[in-house]
């Protein structure tokens, strides 16, 4: 398989299992994957969606909510962006099995990578 035949496939398999994640009050998060010359294999999660007090699901998915309360760091925080030299980063989650760098982000050409929990000061409102 080729780069751009990869995308194709990873971009149409999330939209197909967002629509259904959507329907179950879910979200689908890509966490990579890998292809090889006649194969690929590629790891979607599913994020339960926090329910704010109207019954209104929120874009905050529940378990980086529990997270961010663990940690002290803002609930809002997932799906910003910051600037770190001169590239974009989206934060994407949290893990409390990396206490130095429990912060998730993704760069803007996709690449993932962790940080610590001060970069959250720098996301985008």
């Amino acid at each position: 398989m080729e780069k751009p035949q990869v995308n194709r496939v990873v971009g149409k398999a999330k939209e197909a299992m967002s629509e259904l994640a959507a329907a179950l009050g879910m979200q689908v998060v890509y966490q990579g994957g890998r292809y090889g010359k006649d194969t690929l294999s590629v790891k979607f999660e599913f994020q339960e969606m926090m329910t704010s007090a109207d019954g209104a699901s929120d874009t905050v998915p529940a378990a980086f909510a529990r997270t961010a309360q663990m940690l002290g760091v803002p609930t809002d925080s997932f799906g910003k962006t910051f600037k770190q030299g001169r590239r974009t980063y989206t934060v994407v989650g949290l893990s409390t099995r990396r206490p130095k760098f429990p912060v998730s982000a993704t760069r803007d050409d996709g690449k993932q990578f962790k940080f610590p929990k001060h970069v959250l000061n720098r996301v985008a409102v």
